[in-house]
């Protein structure tokens, strides 16, 4: 029959796999290296093994910065990182090309800025995950981000006329119900406010001009939730004038960690070359003499020459299940046993709690789910692959 483990139990089983990585003397001179300020290559990095290689990492380098070529890498290592990773992961992607001065134009801007303002407060997560396009752009200087910052705190005094007109100079829209980050809403003694960088809007209550209470609460349903005793809200617009680069905020020890370094650097050109506006941009080789003073490593699936220490993961790759459901018997328990003849622990991922019963209804009765090596979950995993050493297969059912 099928595992009994609960949902809980595989995914801690899941969370272990890094530290299989982390165990081996390959990936600890690697580790070394880095932390000598010198160069790091791994190899064999397949498909969703990037998740398992970057968590890893995750436990020797307090902040590593994962650099993807496009917003489709960006979005899947995403989600393979919940799988394998249970810390906190921020996505830095980049802004519509030729963004305007209005703050509700695009909404990953409050994404970047979000991530900008918590690395400088020192708690952005351990991990964040960049594409080429967000590290050609330009960021708020901390100077622009202070400038351009106010707190609001319970107990305070506000002028709130004086705060419309502030909000409304930088791009702001006055609306009758706030849903969407740059409008806000005036009426009566209650004031509701959505800044970009927020997750988020806030409902502000006023005892004549004091704020006597804070409440986020949801744009959709307009009801109140969490209260809030102090909040800072940055007006800053898209169009800011004083830039620097996501990279001058990370702490010097921070981890560059290059994914197909040869498909970055073309992507940076072909981003470049469709641009219409190259000035707003740095060049690939600003972003690079950048992270050259961070210790760098790069992950490729088939290594393209080598710089410094290098770790061939024991990873092989695996398809994905595809097509007919019912084909999920037959490669299910090919996986069971590696080349080798090895038995091996399989988990088949499936994205929705809701498509477990019928993968397991399909594969409950194999050799593999009788033995008790099949593991069945909630997660994704866009490229699946084998832990060799670990006789461990993980692999998504689409």
């Amino acid at each position: 029959m099928v595992e009994t483990a609960t949902q809980q139990g595989i995914a801690e089983l899941l969370f272990a796999l890094p530290k299989k990585l982390v165990g081996r003397s390959e990936f600890q001179a690697c580790v070394r290296s880095l932390k000598n300020e010198q160069y790091a290559t791994f190899d064999s990095v397949w498909g969703s093994s990037c998740a398992l290689l970057t968590s890893a990492l995750a436990s020797d380098f307090k902040n590593v910065l994962v650099v993807v070529p496009d917003n489709k890498q960006l979005d899947d290592l995403l989600d393979d990182l919940s799988t394998f990773y249970a810390g906190l992961v921020e996505r830095f992607p980049a802004c519509v090309p030729g963004l305007n001065s209005s703050v509700t134009v695009d909404l990953e801007y409050g994404d970047r800025l979000r991530l900008i303002k918590s690395l400088v407060a020192g708690d952005a997560g351990s991990i964040i995950v960049a594409t080429v396009p967000a590290l050609l752009q330009s960021v708020p200087s901390r100077r622009s981000i202070e400038g351009h910052s106010r707190r609001l705190t319970v107990g305070d005094r506000l002028d709130l006329a004086e705060f419309q007109s502030w909000l409304l100079g930088q791009g702001f829209h006055e609306t009758t119900a706030v849903e969407l980050p740059g409008e806000f809403s005036a009426r009566g003694g209650i004031f509701d406010v959505f800044a970009p960088d927020w997750a988020g809007p806030i409902r502000i209550e006023f005892f004549d001009d004091e704020i006597e209470t804070m409440r986020q609460f949801d744009g959709a349903t307009q009801r109140s939730n969490a209260d809030i005793r102090s909040v800072e809200i940055t007006v800053l617009s898209a169009a800011f004038k004083d830039t620097g680069h996501l990279i001058d905020f990370l702490p010097e020890e921070a981890l560059i960690l290059q994914v197909e370094p040869h498909q970055l650097n073309d992507h940076a050109a072909r981003f470049i070359e469709r641009s219409t506006r190259i000035d707003d941009l740095f060049s690939w080789e600003d972003v690079l003499s950048k992270w050259a003073k961070h210790p760098t490593a790069s992950a490729s699936a088939v290594r393209e020459g080598h710089l410094g220490a290098v770790f061939q993961l024991p990873i092989d790759s695996v398809d994905q299940f595809s097509g007919d459901i019912g084909d999920l018997r037959m490669q299910v328990e090919r996986l069971g046993r590696d080349a080798a003849g090895h038995e091996c622990n399989v988990f088949v991922l499936a994205r929705v709690e809701g498509e477990l019963p019928r993968v397991r209804e399909i594969l409950g009765t194999t050799g593999l789910a009788s033995s008790g090596r099949l593991h069945l979950g909630v997660g994704c995993a866009h490229g699946g692959f084998r832990l060799r050493d670990e006789h461990t297969v993980v692999v998504g059912c689409d």
